[in-house]
């Protein structure tokens, strides 16, 4: 019975952040728009890491950098969400 506490609140947790948006705020809040730990490939060959509202991917055999992704492009492209219409109420009399 204790072994299977863990499994379900991983399930559940799964389940509650399935519900979630995927915004750019979401994205940039995961890991801070500075450099950061890096993210590495699964063959260890490559990591990505973030500078800026840049993501960058580092080659260690040729130690050269490609950009990757601007998250600044993307916010740009962005649909915006609608404001919601402003109502006033009035009492009748």
């Amino acid at each position: 019975m204790s072994r299977l506490l863990p499994l379900a609140l991983l399930l559940a947790a799964s389940a509650a952040a399935q519900r979630k948006p995927v915004t750019i705020d979401a994205v940039t809040a995961t890991r801070p728009p500075v450099a950061g730990a890096p993210v590495w490939a699964p063959g260890g060959k490559r990591f990505l890491y973030t500078e800026g509202k840049k993501v960058w991917e580092y080659d260690i055999a040729s130690k050269d950098r490609k950009e990757r992704i601007d998250l600044s492009k993307l916010e740009d492209l962005a649909r915006k969400p609608a404001q919601p219409e402003q109502f006033t109420w009035q009492n009748a009399v």
